[in-house]
């Protein structure tokens, strides 16, 4: 049987947790004539070189808590007063299995 998984502990120590992964979210007011003007879909390339198309949707800010957005922001940035106020917030709770439900 392969190592493959297998987590070596040091007798009397404790493994190190896994590093924290940075995600960075970029946050910007698009005024309704900007994006009218901005494109409407997206070309995500496919590993035989075909593209899978995807929808651009924009959602007003107040309504995204409970969207599916990875890493989960929704409520944060549905909690902001208004779409340029500053964050006060810059840590999300870590994501686990048993707080997020993988899509």
């Amino acid at each position: 049987m392969g190592q493959q998984g297998v987590r070596h502990v040091r007798r009397g120590r404790v493994p190190a947790p896994p590093p924290r992964k940075f995600h960075l979210i970029y946050r910007i007011h698009v005024t309704p004539e900007v994006r009218a003007q901005l494109a409407t879909q997206e070309f995500d390339e496919l590993p035989d070189g075909s593209h899978e198309v995807g929808t651009i949707e924009w959602h007003d800010y107040r309504k995204v808590d409970g969207l599916p957005l990875f890493p989960p922001i929704g409520k944060q940035i549905a909690e902001l007063d208004s779409p340029t106020a500053p964050v006060h917030r810059f840590e999300l709770e870590p994501i686990t299995d048993q707080n997020y439900t993988w899509i």
